[in-house]
């Protein structure tokens, strides 16, 4: 009998492998770049604006098999999270630049 299961995913990011530094601190310092101001507050309110948005995100499940699809379908996917995190705590006019150079900083195998 062939298992009805196809495919299992494993968000393995801060179980198996972490971040050199934090969420909050990469997108702040790599916002601050691209013109968004900050507050005494910035760390924490961009840390719980990520937790919230990445609860609300729909599962990065897509329908693409082709791996350029599949990467423009992940990308998206994060656009939209980040582009969440900001909404809440201040959006600024460069965000689209702030975005490419952040999603670079997180492919990076380096950063992890």
């Amino acid at each position: 009998m062939k298992s009805p299961i196809q495919v299992i995913f494993f968000d393995a990011a801060e179980t198996l492998f972490h971040i050199n530094g934090s969420v909050e601190d990469i997108y702040l310092s790599h916002a601050v770049q691209h013109g968004f101001r900050q507050t005494s507050d910035s760390q924490t309110s961009i840390a719980q604006a990520f937790r919230r948005a990445f609860q609300d995100a729909s599962p990065p499940v897509f329908a693409a098999t082709d791996p350029v699809e599949l990467k423009q379908c992940e990308r998206l996917w994060w656009f939209d999270i980040v582009h969440n995190v900001f909404y809440r705590v201040g959006m600024f006019e460069r965000f689209d630049e702030f975005f490419e150079q952040v999603f670079q900083v997180f492919e990076d195998p380096g950063s992890w």
